[in-house]
């Protein structure tokens, strides 16, 4: 769907839209002068506005990431099933499992809602997670409905489970992820604002580069507004205000991650970082990095903008900010230290 505002002149200024339909053409074409996508612009969508001598649209001053969602695996609210480890969402839509008792349910077959094939959140979460796994969605399932209509028939049936998003989830039950590593991904919005919970989804807006002015310019400036993320909020969407949560409420994290298999050298990282941030109150920002790179990526550079907001504040005053750095588990642990180190002081410089 498109959604488009017009001006006097008849000209659209804002589009709505996956950049997989019109709208990135609008946008190249001056016909729109901002449009907002459900996924990122990729490298040969960019190529398209810097062969155009209009620059790459994907950096801090014409992409921002303006609200998150998620989507989710939801049930009936009197399914009491816990969680679904990311292997068993895949065999619950590629057919695999079939009945409830093979992912600690009670017995009884699994009816399966999905969104039309159609649906560009439906084709981006086959792309991100069946595709890699090189599997299909089942032909089977109902696929009648999307997004709010799906949730509501999936909450009227204890039978039935459905991928929706979390912000159209209803009367639905979202479902916790188990991740690999021991982990337990809670589908709320801490988790959605840190991008912790894998299935998390970046709301983007985008303007050319070529100048904003009037209302085009003020919207991109509005969006991320606090009265422009209290309307995000309000749409059932997660909005980017920074929250805290205590290391109480993290406990299950550090449980899983102790349990989980790990090297000498991982266990010994883990055990500096809990006396670190042992009476630390945690902030939401989780400040990641373009793919392959030591660039920070523009929702990075936005959060720390927030970030010196909330830190600048009289409330901060007489508290120690400790920032940790990552790297996954692959290659040599000495290396990794370094690379992680080096991540943190970037973000601290």
């Amino acid at each position: 769907r498109r959604h488009t505002r017009s001006d006097r002149d008849g000209s659209s200024d804002v589009c709505s839209s996956d950049l997989t339909a019109n709208a990135g053409d609008d946008l190249l074409t001056g016909e729109a002068s901002l449009i907002l996508a459900s996924r990122r612009a990729t490298e040969r969508e960019a190529q398209k506005f810097i062969d155009a001598g209009l620059g790459d649209i994907r950096n801090e001053r014409n992409e921002i990431v303006v609200a998150l969602d998620g989507l989710a695996m939801v049930v009936a609210p009197g399914n009491d099933l816990p969680a679904l480890t990311m292997d068993d969402l895949v065999g619950v839509i590629a057919g695999d499992i079939t009945d409830w008792s093979a992912i600690g349910g009670a017995p009884g077959p699994i009816k399966l809602f999905l969104p039309p094939a159609s649906d560009e959140i439906f084709q981006s979460f086959s792309d991100d997670v069946l595709r890699p796994r090189r599997r299909r969605p089942v032909t089977n399932a109902d696929q009648r409905f999307s997004g709010a209509d799906l949730a509501a028939a999936v909450a009227q049936d204890p039978l039935a489970i459905g991928l929706a998003p979390l912000s159209q989830r209803g009367e639905a039950r979202p479902l916790a992820l188990k991740l690999g590593c021991g982990l337990l991904a809670e589908p709320d919005d801490f988790s959605v604002k840190a991008e912790e919970y894998p299935l998390t989804r970046r709301i983007y807006l985008y303007s050319r580069n070529a100048g904003l002015a009037g209302p085009s310019s003020d919207f991109f400036a509005f969006a991320q507004s606090a009265l422009g993320q209290d309307g995000v909020q309000d749409i059932g969407f997660v909005d980017q205000r920074i929250i805290r949560r205590t290391v109480n409420e993290q406990g299950l994290r550090f449980v899983s991650a102790i349990v989980a298999e790990q090297s000498p050298d991982q266990l010994s990282n883990l055990q500096a970082m809990a006396s670190a941030v042992l009476t630390a109150t945690r902030l939401s920002p989780t400040l990641r990095f373009n793919t392959g790179s030591s660039e920070l990526d523009t929702k990075a550079l936005s959060d720390i903008d927030r970030l010196v907001g909330v830190l600048s504040g009289a409330e901060f005053a007489d508290k120690e900010v400790v920032l940790l750095g990552f790297t996954d588990a692959v290659g040599r642990a000495d290396i990794n230290q370094i690379i992680a180190t080096e991540r943190a002081a970037q973000v601290r410089d």
